[in-house]
């Protein structure tokens, strides 16, 4: 299925509930669902609320703001079109409107070298999201630590 623009959809979450977000990312936005009755914010797009199983799910922009919830060190490429980029970081970030969301973490080559224990102290820093072109030329999450790292 093709969606919107010139990327494709990632697999896993090439669904008909998930178009709005990949036409948002297209756009330059990250969206997420919130339910109408309980309230909720929905992670990973969906039909139904898993809370209270109400259909009526809107869509919203996200602020973008986060906090770092977990991340690994990417040290061998998934696939040759990522080849160039290894290492990098990919993360979990606690967004504020309260859902989880995984995207690319953009560090500095130093915190990419330096030992876990130091990293994992980062745990629970805030981040901004953005929207970026990865390797594979579709539009997809990244974050960055709102301080230096």
């Amino acid at each position: 299925m093709r969606m919107s623009g010139e990327s494709q959809a990632a697999p896993a979450l090439n669904t008909p509930e998930a178009e709005p977000y990949w036409q948002g990312l297209q756009e330059g936005r990250i969206r997420f669902q919130r339910c109408c009755e309980c309230g909720r914010s929905v992670w990973r797009p969906r039909y139904a609320c898993p809370t209270c199983l109400s259909r009526k799910l809107t869509w919203e922009d996200s602020k973008g703001a986060g906090n770092l919830y977990s991340f690994s060190v990417v040290r061998r490429a998934p696939s040759p079109a990522f080849a160039s980029e290894v290492p990098y970081v990919v993360c979990i970030a606690e967004m504020n409107e309260g859902y989880f969301l995984f995207g690319r973490l953009e560090t500095t080559h130093a915190w990419r070298e330096q030992s876990a224990a130091d990293k994992i102290a980062d745990i629970g820093a805030p981040l901004t999201a953005r929207v970026i072109r990865d390797a594979r030329g579709l539009n997809v999450v990244a974050f960055r630590f709102l301080t230096s790292r």
